[in-house]
């Protein structure tokens, strides 16, 4: 056997492996999603979950920037809502056309829960860019306060 056939061999064998660190290296942020979502998941379910996940983060990334793209901002929320929320998704709605909604309740699946949380990651980065590091605490502490007001005048 020749010595480049031997290469092509080890080349071939390595190369779905390469492809995969390619991939992954250059999607950190993505991965560590992913990781994060697929946590609750048992030791021989987790490689699926986690390879889903990834595929959920990486969608969820490019479904925030086509969205920022075409001028839509947005935020989207999961779990129990605190009382607050809907004063919150008003005040960001009416002043910055920012569009808050929840896409679920409390039981998630990881998949979607890595879409959620790297859609939210690029759509608060934006956020930040347009209207300030600070403005999405400043406007939910804005609504705790209105919200406590407007349950003392009841």
């Amino acid at each position: 056997m020749r010595r480049s056939s031997i290469a092509v061999g080890v080349l071939a064998a390595l190369s779905p492996i390469l492809v995969l660190a390619a991939l992954v290296l250059t999607n950190v942020t993505d991965m560590q999603a992913a990781w994060k979502a697929s946590s609750p998941y048992p030791v021989t379910d987790r490689p699926i979950a986690l390879a889903r996940s990834f595929r959920a983060a990486l969608a969820g990334r490019s479904e925030a920037r086509r969205d920022i793209r075409d001028g839509h901002l947005g935020l989207k929320a999961w779990g129990l809502p605190m009382p607050a929320v809907r004063v919150y998704r008003d005040i960001l709605a009416k002043r910055y056309a920012i569009d808050y909604h929840g896409v679920a309740g409390c039981v998630v699946d990881a998949t979607e829960e890595a879409g959620w949380i790297t859609y939210n990651e690029v759509m608060e980065t934006e956020i930040a860019r347009r209207f300030g590091p600070d403005l999405l605490e400043r406007t939910w502490r804005e609504s705790e306060q209105t919200y406590a007001a407007q349950r003392r005048a009841k």
